[in-house]
């Protein structure tokens, strides 16, 4: 199905995924996404290839795997042939096990389609999953920025409960910054540690991974990781189309423990993103998990980014409720390490003043007259830390009066109105320099 959000030029997007979500240049159309940034001579399309992958377990020691794509190309890549890889990896228990689509992809609405898919096995395997998703593609035309929503609603309508790992993988290929490599883009966290984010050098030549706020069930985790690198102290990372003897998603049911909330460069839990020496194939991906009881349905909603390395955190749907769900790191009251209104993991910067974490405020990780941005302390003179919004020039030095932490001169010891910092202060002191300069030319000698 094709998306176009009706801008010509920069702030251009379209996008045509299948009746799965998925999409990408190897397995579909030419362009199977183009996008035009602000501040970019052209567009491209930057997804090399994109889509979720299912991992469904049962008894808790039964899990089969299911790529969310009727493309040979990507089944290629995570299923040893021969035969004919097809994208399902069944468990012996899951007999017959198939994916269906129940309801071709359609048009909806205004750039919105709908489609249905089922993923089950034989009345003896007990598995039978209902799927509805729901696409959608926003643009805002003032800041060059566009949003593809999936919203993937599943529904158990088998015989036994299950376990569903809802994997999304992002192969970006980026190439706006004119170097026609993959190999030199960056990937990063976001402030709340609930998104993940891939750009060429310029924020504007981004994509990104995050959760909408219809979703019932938190992020489990996300990636973004680099060809060769070893996210904690998992397997070494690997883009998506090498060859399934290093395919670490498919082979461990979703992402391996160690790789969740992990971004090469920064690590674990850590907001920033790699180190621009590190040249690699970048990818980034999320992930959910969670059980489903014969009858329950849940719904996720993945938010796709592009133009903006600004991913929102958005609180699950069941946060609140007292309950520590699936997903959730606390659910109602701050921890040292989650906020309880969003039950997202706790960073400086993600906007929540979470004093258990020993934050003192939270400007978002900018500086504000009364807030460190980085530390997330209150700004003060004397703390080391110069926060100029707050009015600091200097917080030590022989030239720093330690008590207003503003920048003070005294020329000839006898000037009283000099001791005021700021821009006069500054001529002040260029003027005794020349000064300096001058008696020395002089008096070379003396």
């Amino acid at each position: 199905m094709d998306f176009d959000n009706g801008i010509a030029g920069e702030g251009l997007m379209q996008v045509s995924p299948d009746d799965f979500g998925t999409y990408g240049v190897l397995i579909g159309q030419q362009y199977d996404d183009e996008f035009h940034p602000a501040a970019s001579i052209t567009p491209f399309t930057p997804t090399y290839l994109s889509g979720p992958l299912l991992f469904v377990t049962t008894n808790s020691t039964h899990t089969s795997s299911l790529l969310l794509s009727n493309y040979k190309a990507w089944a290629d890549f995570v299923e040893n042939p021969p035969p004919t890889p097809d994208g399902v990896l069944a468990d012996a228990m899951h007999t017959n096990l198939a994916r269906t689509v129940t309801m071709p992809i359609a048009m909806t609405g205004t750039n919105q389609s709908t489609s249905g898919f089922r993923i089950a096995t034989d009345a003896a395997g007990g598995i039978r999953l209902d799927f509805v998703l729901v696409q959608r593609l926003t643009t805002d035309a003032t800041d060059k920025t566009s949003l593809l929503e999936q919203l993937y609603t599943v529904t158990n309508n088998g015989t036994l409960p299950v376990s569903l790992v809802l994997h999304i993988a992002w192969d970006a290929d980026l190439y706006f910054n004119n170097t026609n490599q993959e190999t030199d883009d960056f990937v990063g966290s976001v402030p709340g540690l609930c998104g993940v984010y891939e750009h060429d050098g310029d924020p504007r030549w981004a994509v990104g991974l995050g959760s909408g706020p219809m979703s019932t069930i938190p992020m489990w985790g996300y990636y973004g990781g680099k060809a060769g690198e070893i996210p904690g102290a998992g397997p070494a990372f690997v883009a998506v189309n090498a060859d399934i003897a290093e395919q670490q998603i498919w082979l461990n049911h979703g992402m391996p423990a160690s790789w969740q909330n992990y971004v090469v460069g920064p690590g674990k839990n850590a907001v920033g993103e790699n180190d621009p020496t590190l040249i690699a194939d970048a990818t980034i991906g999320t992930e959910y998990r969670f059980p489903l009881a014969v009858g329950a349905t849940e719904t996720v909603h993945v938010r796709r980014y592009y133009g903006t390395i600004v991913v929102p955190c958005f609180v699950s749907a069941k946060c609140g409720n007292g309950k520590l769900d699936p997903g959730e790191l606390c659910d109602g009251a701050d921890t040292a390490t989650c906020n309880g209104a969003t039950c997202t993991a706790s960073a400086c910067g993600d906007g929540h003043v979470n004093s258990v974490a020993g934050e003192q405020c939270d400007s978002e990780g900018v500086d504000s007259a009364d807030c460190n941005g980085v530390t997330c302390t209150a700004a003060a003179c004397g703390d080391g830390y110069v926060n100029t919004v707050a009015g600091e020039e200097c917080e030590a030095g022989e030239l720093c009066d330690m008590a207003t932490c503003t920048l003070s001169f005294s020329v000839g010891g006898g000037c009283a109105g000099c001791a005021t910092g700021g821009s006069d202060a500054s001529w002040l002191l260029g003027a005794g320099v020349l000064l300096s300069v001058l008696r020395r030319r002089r008096n070379p000698i003396g």
